[in-house]
């Protein structure tokens, strides 16, 4: 037996950065709105902290800033034939010279990126354009510092986007997705649920533990097993906020001002958490102390049949020869998290309809095609030829409303941090369920208070 981690991008996902950021928010509904400008150009992000100016006038004709500044993080492997910087040179030289501006890109390191950021905006000195967590830009937001895209765009310029709803905030357009992913899945491997005499993998939380103890009790490997060895948004989104959701729950009240994962949903889903450990054994003892990595390489080794996860892990699993599927349970619901970044646009962009004309071109199917050819993500529009996983198709396109993120509230970290220490606590045998959701409700109401203000 087995004793018993991540947003989209950057290593604390578990995948290359380029949504865990995850994280993070996203009301459910995903359905396609608008459709973008047709363009061609080639895409993809940059790596290290470099600064590019693409030619053009900088002044225009009657004394108008024709200067344009973008802020993204890197994405390109490192020794990659070509980086970060001259893939986006390659993307907005078009547009710079078509439209006779200059653009400036900078590319963020991940390790320095939300603290750039914050101070940036603060200052007033931050881009015309940035590359934000769905999740961040409700701080933002509060703090009057971005735009919403909604007056400088037409029906016509996003139709064929796939997750636009993500990047909304109160009903306003703040954020254009550039990278989903991550969704949030059960991985189960059907050599071994062969072997155990299961001939149909799981679909609600009953068939899952009824599968698993089938597992146990017919073969010599762990029927399931959950990652509680690190924090962290993205892990709290496969381990939690998933069960919450399907069950009926919600993290926060509509207006954002109180928690509200305290609640007979909420409950439920720490309730089977609690009795995965305690009630039917199947997650060991020290299910608190394993990481993602250890989780992975479990699964990678056969060793597990079924392993929370997102779905960038998958390629490893395949890679390693095993015969794997992926499921999205259902309770009263059937919700998946999944990771949403977006491009923003400042409030102090001196021209905001050049900035969202740049963003639309950043985000044009030739270019995110171009994009995904260093950093494999599903498609964020219908005029992208790139192909997602297989194995996750029908959720990224006809399953879709499936996918949600965590809500874009000011103050929210708190709600993350509370809950995984508590439900940790509640792992360990320190507390009950009532007593982790109703400490973490605590402390999350504290922060979340000063949204009312």
């Amino acid at each position: 037996m087995l004793p018993q981690s991540d947003r989209i991008g950057k290593p604390r996902n578990g995948r290359p950065r380029g949504p865990d950021r995850s994280h993070g928010h996203y009301p459910g509904d995903m359905t396609m709105q608008r459709k973008t400008r047709s363009t061609t150009i080639s895409a993809a992000l940059l790596a290290g902290t470099l600064a590019l100016a693409l030619t053009g006038c900088q002044q225009g004709s009657g004394g108008e800033d024709r200067t344009l500044s973008v802020w993204l993080p890197p994405f390109a492997a490192e020794g990659a034939e070509k980086g970060d910087l001259a893939l986006w040179q390659d993307i907005v030289a078009p547009f710079a010279e078509e439209h006779d501006v200059k653009v400036d890109i900078t590319i963020v390191p991940w390790e320095s990126f939300e603290t750039r950021f914050l101070t940036g905006f603060s200052s007033g000195d931050g881009p015309d354009l940035g590359y934000m967590y769905a999740e961040m830009i409700g701080d933002y937001i509060s703090r009057g510092q971005l735009a919403s895209y909604e007056p400088y765009l037409e029906d016509a310029d996003t139709d064929a986007f796939h997750f636009l709803d993500q990047g909304l905030y109160d009903g306003d357009q703040y954020g254009l997705p550039i990278v989903v992913g991550g969704a949030r899945v059960v991985f189960y491997n059907n050599a071994l649920l062969s072997e155990a005499g299961i001939t149909t993998p799981p679909e609600t939380w009953d068939d899952l533990v009824d599968a698993a103890l089938q597992v146990e009790q017919n073969t010599d490997t762990t029927g399931l097993a959950m990652a509680w060895g690190e924090g962290g948004i993205g892990v709290m989104a496969e381990n939690y906020v998933n069960f919450l959701w399907q069950a009926g729950g919600e993290l926060v009240n509509e207006d954002g001002t109180a928690a509200a994962f305290n609640s007979d949903a909420g409950l439920k889903a720490a309730q089977f958490i609690s009795d995965l450990r305690f009630e039917h054994g199947l997650l060991a003892e020290n299910t608190t102390a394993m990481n993602r990595a250890e989780l992975q390489a479990a699964f990678a080794a056969g060793e597990v049949a079924f392993a929370f996860g997102n779905d960038g892990d998958a390629p490893a699993y395949q890679e390693a020869g095993l015969d794997i599927g992926a499921v999205v349970l259902t309770d009263e619901e059937q919700y998946s998290f999944v990771a949403t970044d977006v491009l923003v646009m400042a409030e102090s962009s001196k021209n905001k309809e050049l900035a969202t004309e740049l963003a639309l071109f950043m985000l044009s199917g030739p270019s995110m095609d171009s994009f995904n050819s260093i950093a494999d993500y599903p498609p964020i529009s219908s005029e992208q030829t790139s192909d997602v996983n297989p194995l996750f198709a029908d959720l990224y396109s006809t399953e879709a409303e499936i996918l949600r993120q965590y809500p874009a509230v000011p103050n929210s970290s708190v709600v993350y941090t509370s809950l995984y220490e508590n439900l940790q606590q509640m792992l360990l045998g320190q507390k009950t369920p009532q007593e982790a959701l109703a400490a973490a409700e605590s402390a999350a109401n504290e922060a979340l208070a000063q949204n009312a203000k």
